[in-house]
């Protein structure tokens, strides 16, 4: 046992000496490769580092490698190099050979640009390096000290404290190039990640700038030199186009920026929040079902729409959504998933569902299976929205759309659209039916239905069809359409154009009318009135014969009569018997039988009073002022009043002389009610007050006639002549 320690000691004691050696040795040889402009500066950092590492011990029976108080690990190259990128990729089965390979080198990068920047940190504390060349200047010489590789820094070098730093460098030695040489294997894309994520790590601490570093060429996959490049983030592509000439070497090369996963990984987040929300307005949700364990992973707002949100996801959670279809949705949803399963054949499936709660929903969903590398369907991913709201809504438009087609049955009205940028022509199911053209079988829908149209209807029909295009003007038409030689149909139309929010027309639409039977019924109606109105002139026409036989006879009879008085009172009757008598020939002789002119009535009336009384050379005047129409229920009662006035002036007032005259005005005051101003100016006249006086008659008819006509007649004497207002109501 004496002898082993004896032995171990010297031979420590050799492996010390050997070591003391290798730190001279490493003082003296040079470390770093730099242009002449930065020699100076890079010399004292090989002194300085030299002198850090100077402090190397080696103590195995503690675990420990110390340089200076901190501890190093020693670290085999291929375990983070070739052998790293294998294991990494072998552990992914689900990811491409070029995606396994990315993940890795993000993952690496991330380390080694992290480590770079603490190593930095630390080390410039330790030598006491405040400027930014100077501190840069010690990674180079660290990073070959450490092991990593020998740094050669090329003339084209610009390490300037803003946007125009850049490095262009060699690793004639990296480690992870030499790692994939000595394993035989050629790499595809350069593999030096952690060399150049440690380079850019350390030089972004010692500017306090972000920086990042690639590779662009590497002797792993048989390039002469493994090369980087190193810039600002935002620069880098700049500088990779200016050394690929042309070629836009960016487009090649995969950029690595540090803890860019985690940025990606933030935004992800930040979005998935977003597309919850977004899902959770839009009421739709994501899913994925294993179909061999039957494991249905749902989303949350799924889980909200489905009423689950306190269950797990779990194969009850899939039993207890199929509970709430109804059997024959459950049966359908089977198929669907039976036949993605087998066939991988995509699928949409609306159904009914009934929550815990009884409430129903409607679900949309819309299944796509998943393939493994093998091909083999193992999963259906897909999306399911709740369209509750949505089915309200149909369910009210097509209420609303079969009542507007029952309407429009009924009333035989069709609507129809044409849009003026694709020329297509819609009409409704109705407007088929007006025109008798089956809608399952034609072709040329404008053809057909401008075939059923005359000639001269159709003209006019594109006329005012292609003014509506034009200046947006709605027209209307009424045109016949044959169906065939022996039936015909008439039919109105209206179009209308519609515009857009620029104030376009873009559409013209409108109805059509079957008014076929209208039509029919109103020629019906017209020649039925024409047969009344031919049989009411008729009647007129006796009434007023029978009323000149009346006034005949009365004249017959006065012949025999030599009282005076006697006489007067015939002569009376008889015009009262004319008054009434006129009132039927001017409905008898009126293309309107409902109403007169009483203009033309009072002109025959009052002229033939005039005469009977002063001759047909008499000197009165008449002065009438209305343009009003009665029916026959006023024209006989006023025609009446108005004949015992104007007979009383012309027995009592006037004398047939110069300047004598009758007015007569009738206006009307407001809605269904007239004003009635009739009078002379003549001597007037005071009548007696007993009822056996013959001259109490008329002035008894003036009273009874105003009172039937709803009215209450003034007299007025205190001017020349006799005057008499009336207001009175007609219908």
């Amino acid at each position: 046992m004496q002898t082993t320690r004896i032995d171990i000691n010297k031979k420590i004691e050799l492996l010390e000496q050997e070591l003391a050696q290798l730190k001279g040795q490493l003082a003296k040889e040079k470390t770093v490769s730099v242009p002449e402009p930065f020699q100076a500066v890079f010399d004292e950092a090989e002194r300085k580092v030299s002198d850090y590492f100077s402090g190397l011990k080696f103590n195995p029976q503690e675990g420990t490698i110390q340089i200076d108080d901190e501890r190093y690990i020693l670290v085999r190259a291929s375990s983070l190099s070739n052998e790293f990128f294998e294991n990494f990729a072998g552990n992914l089965p689900d990811k491409t050979k070029e995606e396994a390979f990315s993940l890795a080198r993000d993952f690496l990068f991330d380390i080694g640009h992290l480590i770079g920047m603490e190593d930095a940190k630390r080390v410039h504390n330790k030598i006491n390096l405040n400027d930014p060349i100077e501190k840069l200047s010690a990674g180079p010489v660290h990073f070959s000290h450490a092991g990593w590789a020998f740094v050669e820094l090329l003339p084209e070098c610009n390490p300037s404290p803003d946007a125009n730093f850049f490095l262009k460098y060699h690793h004639p030695y990296s480690f992870e190039a030499d790692s994939w040489i000595k394993s035989g294997k050629k790499a595809e894309k350069p593999v030096c990640i952690m060399s150049a994520a440690y380079s850019s790590g350390w030089c972004e601490e010692s500017y306090n700038m972000p920086l990042t570093a690639v590779e662009i060429s590497c002797r792993a996959k048989g390039d002469e030199h493994c090369t980087f490049i190193m810039a600002q983030p935002d620069r880098i592509t700049h500088f990779l186009d200016e050394i690929g000439k042309g070629s836009k070497l960016s487009e090649t090369i995969e950029i690595p920026y540090f803890f860019e996963r985690k940025t990606i990984e933030e935004k992800l987040k930040s979005n998935q929040k977003l597309l919850e929300e977004a899902q959770a307005i839009a009421k739709l949700a994501a899913w994925e079902l294993d179909l061999e364990t039957r494991e249905l992973v749902w989303s949350n707002e799924l889980k909200r729409i489905y009423g689950l949100e306190d269950q797990p996801n779990s194969p009850e959670v899939y039993q207890g959504f199929l509970d709430m279809m109804n059997e024959d949705d459950l049966a359908q949803h089977r198929k669907l998933v039976e036949r993605a399963a087998r066939f991988g054949t995509e699928y949409h499936f609306e159904h009914q569902i009934r929550l815990r709660d009884n409430s129903i929903k409607w679900i949309a969903t819309n299944g796509i299976p998943v393939t493994d590398k093998e091909g083999k369907i193992y999963k259906i991913k897909g999306i399911t929205q709740d369209i509750t709201s949505q089915k309200d809504v149909e369910e009210l438009m097509l209420r609303n759309d079969n009542m507007l087609k029952t309407a429009q049955k009924i009333a035989k009205i069709g609507s129809w659209e044409f849009d003026i940028a694709s020329g297509t022509l819609t009409w409704s199911d109705e407007l088929y039916d007006i025109c008798e053209i089956d809608k399952n079988n034609v072709t040329d829908l404008r053809g057909e239905f401008h075939s059923k149209i005359s000639e001269d209807d159709l003209e006019t029909m594109n006329l005012r069809f292609q003014k509506c295009i034009s200046d947006g003007t709605t027209y209307n038409i009424e045109f016949d359409i044959t169906l065939d030689p022996n039936r015909k149909k008439t039919v109105y139309g209206m179009g209308m154009a519609h515009y857009n929010r620029k104030k376009e027309i873009v559409k013209i639409y409108g109805i059509a009318q079957d008014i076929s039977e209208s039509k029919r019924q109103n020629k019906a109606l017209i020649e039925n009135i024409k047969e009344k109105e031919t049989l009411l002139k008729e009647v007129h026409h006796r009434v007023k014969n029978n009323l000149q036989i009346i006034s005949s006879l009365l004249n017959l009879q006065s012949s025999f009569i030599e009282n005076e008085e006697m006489l007067r009172l015939y002569r009376e009757s008889q015009n009262r018997i004319k008054s009434i008598a006129s009132v039927h020939e001017l409905l008898y002789q009126s293309d309107d039988l409902s109403k007169i002119s009483f203009d033309k009535y009072l002109k025959k009336l009052v002229d033939d009073l005039i005469i009977s009384y002063f001759g047909t050379e008499n000197k009165v005047k008449l002065f009438i002022n209305t343009k009003e129409f009665f029916n026959i229920d006023t024209s006989i009662p006023l025609g009446l009043l108005i004949n015992e006035i104007v007979s009383n002036s012309l027995k009592h007032g006037l004398k047939n002389e110069a300047n004598e005259f009758i007015y007569i005005d009738i206006f009307k005051v407001k809605y269904k009610t007239y004003q009635l101003k009739i009078g002379d100016n003549g001597r007037g006249f005071v009548s007696s007050s007993s009822d056996e006086d013959p001259e109490s008659l008329g002035l008894m008819l003036i009273k009874e006639l105003s009172e039937q006509l709803n009215g209450e007649i003034i007299k007025n004497t205190e001017n020349q002549g006799t005057h008499y207002e009336l207001v009175f109501k007609s219908n």
